[in-house]
């Protein structure tokens, strides 16, 4: 195993003791080896008797490029994780801290809409940013990047309210997800409100609309009856699109004329009632 020596010694085992670890005077090693388990590249720390492996190189260029900052002397971020209390301290960039965000979603067990959206709209307000050629690290977004940059700069591009407000919570529950794991040190997001929009009335179809709606559909071909039933059902139950894409045919319950929800917006399953006709439809 070739071994170059690393610098901070005694922080780093200072840190190690802090840790409960029982640390040897001897020289610290940094090296890489291969996981054949994992099939990557696993940068690996010696120090005493204690082996620490603190992550995978995803590719040989971010290899060389670790390598290379190893022989000027500065510790990575994996190393700096060892010997600092305070991970604020550590520079993430917007790619990581997203992916971490996204995995902690998954371990929430979020719906799989959800997710789409949160990444759907935190790599859109990365855009927005671009667009105008700011390039600000992560740990310089403040409140005024958000006022400007993206509240200012989509109300000027002529979008809607709601569009806003929906960015707007998408990076709420971001921002606040990394304060809450101390992975920035400010809040851009602390003092921004949603903007207030009017309520107004949802307009409907008349009877006229819905019946020209369905004379459309050819009941004689396959996709003629399928959005005839879907239409159908929609009507009937009030049931929102992405809940009835996930009905299954097993989710209906013949006897008593009603269908199981599973893919709710809440969470909470529940049975919505379907009359005669509909089942004749469904039946078909």
């Amino acid at each position: 195993m070739g071994s170059t020596p690393t610098i901070g010694i005694e922080n780093r085992e200072k840190a190690f003791r802090d840790k409960g670890f029982h640390v040897s005077e001897i020289p610290c090693f940094l090296f890489t080896e291969y996981d054949s388990r994992k099939e990557n590249r696993v940068r690996t720390i010696v120090f005493g008797e204690v082996k620490w492996k603190v992550g995978r190189i995803e590719n040989e260029r971010e290899l060389q490029r670790k390598s290379k900052r190893g022989r000027r002397g500065e510790l990575s971020r994996e190393e700096l994780l060892l010997i600092s209390d305070d991970i604020r301290e550590i520079e993430y960039t917007f790619e990581e801290l997203l992916e971490i965000f996204i995995e902690d979603c998954e371990l929430r067990n979020l719906r799989e809409h959800t997710i789409k959206y949160y990444r759907s709209e935190l790599n859109a307000f990365v855009k927005l940013l671009k667009e105008q050629e700011i390039e600000l690290r992560v740990s310089e977004w403040t409140g005024e990047t958000i006022k400007r940059n993206v509240i200012i700069y989509m109300k000027e591009k002529g979008l809607k309210t709601v569009s806003i407000n929906s960015r707007l919570r998408a990076m709420r529950a971001f921002f606040n997800f990394l304060e809450g794991r101390n992975l920035i040190k400010s809040n851009p997001m602390k003092d921004i409100k949603l903007l207030k929009d009017r309520k107004r009335i949802v307009e409907t179809f008349d009877n006229q609309q819905i019946k020209a709606l369905f004379k459309e559909c050819d009941l004689r071909t396959f996709v003629g009856l399928r959005d005839y039933t879907i239409m159908m059902l929609l009507l009937e139950t009030g049931v929102r699109v992405n809940e009835l894409v996930g009905i299954k045919t097993t989710d209906i319950i013949w006897e008593q004329k009603v269908i199981r929800i599973r893919n709710t917006k809440g969470g909470f399953e529940r049975f919505v009632p379907i009359q005669d006709k509909m089942t004749g439809v469904l039946i078909i």
